[in-house]
């Protein structure tokens, strides 16, 4: 299951489909892009199972039609919050080329 619905995950990323974009960007870091990315799966799981086919919305429309869809839907709206806390997450850290400018001013000195 976790398997396809990696699969399916990534089909839709490559395919550019817009809920996948709705979930922020994908880290480049490659702990925080596992991450992002299994939170995607589980969207893409979710969709799947419920045969969710709206793309401009991760989850799709707010019906829910049993207690068991319910409970898919909680943890794939986990998910959608998890990956877009990821996204921000990652876009707040600098990039490597910024703490190495941050080191250099850091041992010359402010110029004056």
């Amino acid at each position: 299951m976790e398997q396809r619905s990696g699969c399916l995950a990534t089909e839709a990323m490559t395919a550019g489909q817009m809920w996948t974009r709705k979930l922020g960007t994908p880290p480049t870091d490659p702990v925080g892009l596992a991450n992002w990315a299994a939170s995607v799966a589980t969207v893409a799981g979710y969709r799947e199972r419920w045969s969710v086919t709206s793309n401009r919305r991760p989850l799709g429309p707010d019906r829910i039609q049993s207690i068991e869809q319910l409970g898919h839907r909680r943890r794939a709206q986990a998910a959608v919050e998890r990956a877009l806390a990821i996204s921000r997450q990652a876009r707040s850290r600098p990039t490597t080329a910024a703490i190495k400018v941050a080191a250099r001013v850091e041992q010359r000195g402010p110029e004056l």
